[in-house]
């Protein structure tokens, strides 16, 4: 059996404590709000273009990269987010290659990862001592990693029961072509509940559907209120610090 080699040993850790000290004065977070949004904006449009039936998977692989940037510190937190990620890539790309029986396997690998994604910003967010720009970009990130998680629940709810949603009219015929995997409508539901608008457009019918919208809003809620009490804690204990 070959032994370690203990200046190796060494020069990882220093290396890991570099990049971390990097990443650190650069932000976490920015990344991964940067690919929340893109793919937001981009998943509707990616879903339907057969032709590109690998598009959504590298919005996701930006997504995933920005996912690890977060997460680097805590080192089983990022093998775990990186199994899950790389997971959901293949899935997502086979899914649009083969067909939708892939559908349900992606969902689940998809509301894994960005739970585990969000709970590790959280966690960090939570216990640091300084406001920073960083620590604005993460609370952002999670609040558009729950909209993107509960898109992904809805999703699989629809693909059990097609009739647990209802839309308007105006959306009826996009529906009727695209499906709720093709057109992004879940994931638009999704963001307009977070932020309880409401435009009536989109309906959960299910009980199940009906209650899940109702805790999403609800941890909306308390997610925004939780975070603003946090950062004001740290502001109000800095200024006492600085006095």
């Amino acid at each position: 059996m070959s032994v370690r080699d203990p200046a190796d040993a060494d020069r990882e850790t220093t290396m890991t404590k570099t990049l971390t000290r990097l990443l650190d004065a650069t932000g976490r977070y920015a990344a991964i709000l940067l690919a929340a949004m893109l793919l937001f904006i981009l998943e509707p449009l990616l879903a339907t273009e057969r032709q590109v039936p690998w598009g959504l998977s590298v919005v996701t692989f930006f997504v995933l990269m920005g996912s690890l940037r977060a997460v680097w510190a805590k080192h089983a937190l990022f093998y775990v987010v990186g199994f899950l990620g790389v997971g959901l890539i293949a899935l997502e790309t086979t899914e649009a290659l083969l067909g939708s029986r892939w559908a349900v396997a992606a969902d689940v690998f998809g509301i894994a990862f960005l739970a585990t994604t969000g709970t590790g910003i959280l966690l960090d967010i939570f216990t640091r001592d300084e406001i920073t720009a960083d620590t604005v970009f993460g609370a952002s990130a999670v609040y558009l990693l729950i909209g993107l998680l509960f898109g992904r629940v809805f999703l699989l709810i629809a693909h059990v029961d097609p009739n647990a949603f209802a839309v308007s009219d105006a959306l009826a015929e996009e529906l009727a072509v695209e499906g709720f995997r093709g057109s992004g409508i879940l994931h638009y539901f999704s963001l307009i509940t977070l932020t309880t608008v409401g435009y009536g457009d989109v309906s959960p019918v299910a009980p199940l559907a009906r209650n899940l919208a109702a805790i999403e809003a609800v941890i909306a809620q308390l997610f925004v209120a939780a975070v603003i009490a946090r950062l004001v804690a740290l502001y109000t204990t800095r200024q006492t610090e600085k006095e």
